[in-house]
């Protein structure tokens, strides 16, 4: 995960290469916090597809990106920039004292306290469109 310097959020990329790949497709991706993350109170708030600029945000109670891939489309691979956040704002499971102890190292060096997300994704073959028909003459 990288940070960003001035803000306090960070973000990770999933890279996808579907050039090989000969059907049409569902994909979802779903990201949530891991039961045994130090950081409770995290929240993936906003993404990008494929460098594109458009900021795209999550619904409040929603972490999923989901899209269709059509066979015979422009796209062959997929870039999403996911950003997360230590969400303080909302009623969290951790208050300022568990927020701080998070970020302590444990006294024990084969521990750590890590923020911890799942990342569930998912690809299901859909029906290719029909064909387009021709104009003729």
């Amino acid at each position: 995960m990288v940070f960003g310097l001035q803000l306090l959020f960070g973000y990770f990329e999933l890279k996808f290469d579907f050039s090989q790949v000969d059907v049409s497709f569902h994909y979802e991706i779903t990201i949530s916090v891991n039961e045994g993350s130090a950081v409770a109170d995290l929240v993936a708030f906003k993404y990008f597809i494929d460098n594109d600029s458009t900021e795209l945000f999550f619904e409040p109670n929603s972490q999923t990106i989901s899209g269709d891939i059509i066979l015979g489309g422009s796209v062959t691979s997929r870039i999403f920039k996911i950003y997360v956040m230590w969400d303080d704002e909302s009623p969290g499971t951790l208050d300022n004292v568990g927020d701080t102890a998070a970020t302590i190292p444990p006294e024990n060096p084969l521990e750590e306290n890590l923020a911890l997300l799942d990342v569930t994704v998912s690809f299901v073959q859909i029906p290719n469109p029909p064909p387009e028909p021709d104009p003729g003459p």
